[in-house]
């Protein structure tokens, strides 16, 4: 399952979130993935009925969210607790895998929800390893980007060694 998402395609009033990656932080109890941006506290998580209750009307649906109240792992349905089906925006699903890469999504825009075409790119990483070699001392140089739970850090390493056969 994908690890990180770049979003594109908010409504203006939502424009921040144009070009935010979201980060899996782990799994929620109906074990989904959930994602929380990089910058500021949004998240991406999949609610199996974002009403207090568990009845399956439309508003209940099961749905991918983007909201900004951390969910809470352990429940197994409103995972903001609010009560209500209140986010930035939505889009109705059955498939807890992963988020939709690409859909109509209903987004909160100037007060009023509409039909938002949301793309979700999965970010991929790869891993440069350059290494440079010279007679004695010998320099050794390693690039290497690496990911963690709190998203992409480039950690540039540089090792001298001396007097090397």
């Amino acid at each position: 399952e994908p690890w990180m998402f770049t979003l594109t395609g908010a409504c203006d009033v939502e424009g921040g979130l144009d070009g935010r990656s979201f980060v899996k932080q782990g799994n929620t109890r109906s074990g989904a993935p959930y994602y929380k941006a990089m910058q500021g506290d949004k998240y991406l998580y999949y609610d199996p009925g974002c009403m207090a209750s568990t009845d399956d009307s439309t508003d209940g649906a099961p749905r991918w969210i983007i909201g900004d109240i951390k969910p809470d792992v352990t429940r197994d349905h409103d995972l903001d607790g609010d009560g209500m089906c209140n986010y930035i925006a939505g889009i109705e699903s059955k498939y807890t895998g992963h988020p939709p890469t690409r859909g109509d999504w209903t987004m909160m825009c100037a007060g009023n929800y509409q039909l938002q075409f949301l793309s979700l790119d999965e970010v991929t990483t790869t891993l440069t390893l350059t290494t440079t070699t010279t007679k004695a001392p010998t320099t050794v140089t390693t690039t290497v980007t690496s990911i963690n739970s709190t998203g992409v850090s480039n950690a540039p390493t540089s090792l001298t060694l001396s007097g090397a056969c």
